[in-house]
């Protein structure tokens, strides 16, 4: 018998994750981030790191994505929703500070003069 280790916190996050951003309008910044990976893995890490985990151990039979959500409270997944939110706009917001950083610094680097001419 083979055994899985699932961390429903992650599952959860995920699952919810993908409903927040589907009920964000088509134009909305938001979607557009999180539909990369890099992002959103920094937003699952962000939520993860400020909650416990919970984890489950599986045998072999493969429950629905429903049954593992019903084994996590729904205090604990508003918990979720709500690192969900405040992560979202923190990894928007410092990726747009760092976006902001490289512009400033490429400008300044065009603009002083090169010391390898005198």
């Amino acid at each position: 018998m083979v055994a899985k280790v699932l961390n429903l916190t992650e599952l959860v996050a995920q699952t919810e994750l993908n409903q927040l951003l589907l009920a964000l309008p088509s134009s909305h910044p938001y979607r557009a981030l999180f539909r990369s990976s890099q992002p959103r893995r920094q937003l699952i890490a962000f939520v993860l790191e400020r909650m416990p985990n919970r984890y489950t151990c599986l045998w072999e039979s493969e429950p629905s994505r429903a049954d593992l959500k019903a084994l996590v409270p729904p205090e604990r997944r508003s918990r979720i929703v709500s690192l969900l939110k405040t992560g979202m706009s923190h990894v928007y917001h410092c990726r747009d500070r760092r976006t902001i950083a490289r512009g400033a610094n490429a400008r300044r680097w065009l603009q002083e003069p090169s010391h390898w001419f005198g």
